[in-house]
């Protein structure tokens, strides 16, 4: 699936064979290549844009609410460090509200899980 959409995106970008698809064709293909995904959590508003199966699978699968309550009752102005950090679902939904002013700092050290 990688391969297939990294072709359609050199393809898209150097406008080979796109002047003869119909514009709702090309919307298609376009949001096939890139659409970003909700994360499915309540109150929340984040979308990430999936890369892979893997990625699809994570972003759907994320529901700990016990972790998800957790991140948001962080005090302003606070400091989080997520070591192991995947894709980084995990350290974006704390800075989903912006007025808090959350510092974080995410670390993933095995290049399988953020290349997926």
């Amino acid at each position: 699936m990688r391969i297939i959409r990294s072709i359609m995106k050199y393809l898209l970008n150097k406008k080979i064979w796109m002047d003869h698809v119909h514009i709702q064709e090309k919307e298609k293909i376009l949001d096939l290549i890139s659409s970003p995904k909700p994360l499915q959590v309540n109150n929340s508003h984040l979308k990430f844009y999936i890369h892979s199966v893997t990625e699809d699978a994570r972003v759907r699968k994320f529901k700990e609410p016990w972790t998800i309550q957790w991140l948001r009752d962080l005090p302003k102005e606070a400091v989080l460090y997520d070591i192991g950090a995947n894709i980084g679902i995990t350290s974006l939904v704390p800075v989903e509200k912006m007025e808090k002013n959350i510092q974080v700092v995410a670390v993933e050290p095995a290049p399988a899980n953020y290349i997926s």
